[in-house]
């Protein structure tokens, strides 16, 4: 799946670094629009179809007309504000990479929330699964050092953790702050694209091992049905990013 991006800023350098990024490092994932006021996109915007905004905090037009049927954030300057005109808010001076995320989770989150993400179309992922006889028998470390095993031989794989005490962020470190239990909201809300909140959430490890960070509160892994758990394999196996889970 191929994002179609605009970007609305008044500063030219941001405009063509930014695009400069997404073109060199995501050209199969982002086609990217820059331009530099509202006028200049409805005038040169043509009859494609847009899937995200990002918009200079600091253009004050009236937003309203585009949120029904586009994605919409403002990049602002700073990390201090999380929503403006009940808009989210982006840090443009983060890291191209963390902005992509960003984008994935607007997306996911917004009015185009049930586009499917998608890296293939074929479905060649085993899923293997690592049960503990007891408590404390060492499933997760063995689970956990194989999944490491795979990812350093460059086979791409996902480590999974459904213990209601979640234990991995011992063994795992990765740069995000969201948590799996908003991949659990977008699962039962049935609102939103689960594969877009999947890959807006998920970490890397230095050895190149995908991972979710735990949820923010074990009750939520309680709320997890086996219904719920499907649907996440499958949607997993429906991306066609992973070799392995």
């Amino acid at each position: 799946m191929k994002i179609r991006l605009v970007l609305i800023d008044g500063d030219e350098d941001y405009r063509k670094r930014l695009s400069d990024f997404y073109i060199r490092n995501y050209q199969d994932r982002i086609e990217i629009l820059t331009f530099s006021s509202l006028d200049s996109f409805e005038n040169n915007r043509g009859n494609k179809a847009i899937d995200v905004m990002l918009v200079s905090e600091n253009i004050e037009d009236d937003l309203s007309s585009y949120s029904e049927k586009i994605s919409l954030a403002y990049l602002s300057d700073r990390d201090l504000i999380e929503r403006k005109n009940n808009i989210k808010t982006i840090n443009k001076f983060k890291k191209p990479e963390k902005i992509y995320k960003e984008i994935l989770n607007v997306l996911a989150d917004g009015a185009n929330g049930d586009i499917a993400y998608k890296f293939n179309d074929g479905n060649n992922t085993l899923v293997e699964i690592f049960m503990p006889v007891n408590g404390g028998a060492g499933a997760t470390s063995l689970a956990i050092a194989y999944a490491k095993r795979l990812a350093r031989q460059g086979i791409p794989t996902l480590y999974l953790n459904f213990e209601t005490l979640n234990s991995s962020n011992i063994f795992l470190n990765g740069e995000g702050n969201v948590g799996f239990d908003e991949i659990i909201y977008a699962i039962k809300s049935k609102k939103q694209s689960v594969s877009l909140k999947i890959e807006s959430s998920v970490l890397k490890t230095s050895e190149g091992l995908d991972f979710f960070n735990e949820s923010r509160s074990a009750l939520d892994m309680l709320e997890m049905s086996d219904e719920d758990i499907s649907v996440l394999i499958k949607e997993l196996q429906g991306m066609g990013k992973y070799r392995h889970i």
